[in-house]
């Protein structure tokens, strides 16, 4: 059996606005844009091999880099870990597994999304889980209190009236 099984993914918050002052003529630095992205797994209260995990990925209009998108984008998703692997292991094993699945799927969707824009498709390359950021992961986490770590900033929707 395999130490890790995928479960399911969802993208609850997609937010990809073009930039209107993008120059596509002018110097990209896409290096300098800053990509702010930030991973919480935590179990899954009452599941000693289960694992939620929450992925946001954020290119704000703070960044002074000359890029085409901004984006805000939410990727949830699930796994199982082999009860064969120790107990203490499994959070930090769920928690690099998220990150080996769900930056890949975020970097898909935004492909994906932007390749009809007005800019064309955007790269937002890849992502490198660093071995302090897997000894942080807090192995007496609290099951099923996630942390937030980023603010959404889109707006709640109005509800469209009724059609008479």
């Amino acid at each position: 059996m395999l130490p890790v099984t995928f479960g399911t993914t969802l993208f609850p918050e997609i937010t990809i606005r073009a930039n209107p002052d993008f120059k596509p003529d002018g110097p990209q630095h896409l290096v300098d844009a800053h990509l702010n992205s930030a991973l919480n797994t935590q179990a899954i209260e009452g599941e000693d091999n289960q694992f939620f995990s929450e992925l946001r990925v954020k290119l704000d209009p703070g960044s002074k880099a000359n890029v085409p998108y901004y984006f805000d984008i939410l990727c949830l998703l699930t796994l199982t870990i082999s009860p064969e692997v120790p107990n203490e292991h499994r959070l930090s094993l769920a928690n690099q597994a998220a990150h080996t699945i769900a930056f890949p799927a975020v970097r898909e969707l935004i492909l994906n999304l932007t390749a009809r824009q007005p800019w064309g498709q955007f790269f937002i390359g890849l992502s490198v889980l660093t071995p302090q950021a897997v000894k942080e992961t807090e192995p007496t986490a609290v099951p099923g209190k996630a942390r937030i770590v980023a603010k959404s900033v889109r707006k709640p929707r109005k509800k469209a009236a009724a059609a008479a």
